[in-house]
């Protein structure tokens, strides 16, 4: 929920970071191999593979994933590189 508060605003132009979720069913984290580039995820498990085109340059060292087990869903967090968002 956007409240408003501070200099941020619910454009693209104002994020901070993408969140990328990612539903894996029958998947254990040990089969996970993923990939990201600054314009590319790129995620491939034994039932699934995915390229993903980013809509923004991220900084894809700085990022992490998180894998929740109970639900199979990968949670991958990247920070937006704000150089590459024209104002």
């Amino acid at each position: 929920m956007f409240l408003g508060l501070g200099d941020l605003d619910p454009s693209s132009t104002k994020c901070q970071e993408l969140l990328i979720k990612i539903l894996l069913p029958n998947t254990r984290m040990a089969d996970i191999s993923l990939d990201v580039e600054p314009r590319l995820l790129t995620l491939q498990a034994p039932k699934f593979a995915l390229n993903l085109p980013l809509p923004h340059t991220v900084h894809s060292k700085d990022g992490n994933a998180r894998f929740d087990s109970k639900v199979s869903k990968l949670l991958v967090t990247l920070p937006i590189d704000k150089e590459d968002i024209p104002l």
